[in-house]
């Protein structure tokens, strides 16, 4: 259960990385310079002054374009908070979402899979 969590967000993060970085890509003559900065991270990517690089040029298209850098801003922006609420009450009582397993309170209980 823990490892498909793990991949849902590893894979959330990607896809983010992804549209961030297609925002980024759409304006032609801004191409060569980014490419250079990232074929250069990807080539080498403990090389912390590649990494400098890139992020020296991402900043610089986001501060030369102001509808980039809202787009951006926009996709980074943290989600909407849940108006999903949960009670639990009494003893013995479970509030959750959603569960694809047991749920054991303890006492004389046995479990068979």
């Amino acid at each position: 259960m823990a490892t498909r969590a793990s991949d849902a967000g590893a894979d959330a993060t990607v896809e983010l990385g992804r549209r961030v970085f297609q925002r980024l890509w759409r304006r032609e003559e801004d191409q060569p310079e980014l490419r250079v900065a990232l074929d250069e991270a990807v080539a080498a990517p403990g090389d912390t002054a590649a990494q400098d690089a890139l992020r020296a040029e991402i900043r610089r298209l986001l501060h030369e374009d102001a509808s980039l850098a809202k787009d951006v801003a926009a996709l980074l922006a943290p989600a909407p908070a849940s108006q999903e609420t949960y009670q639990a009450s009494g003893q013995g009582s479970v509030a959750l979402r959603e569960n694809h397993g047991v749920i054991n309170l303890g006492g004389d209980v046995t479990i068979q899979r």
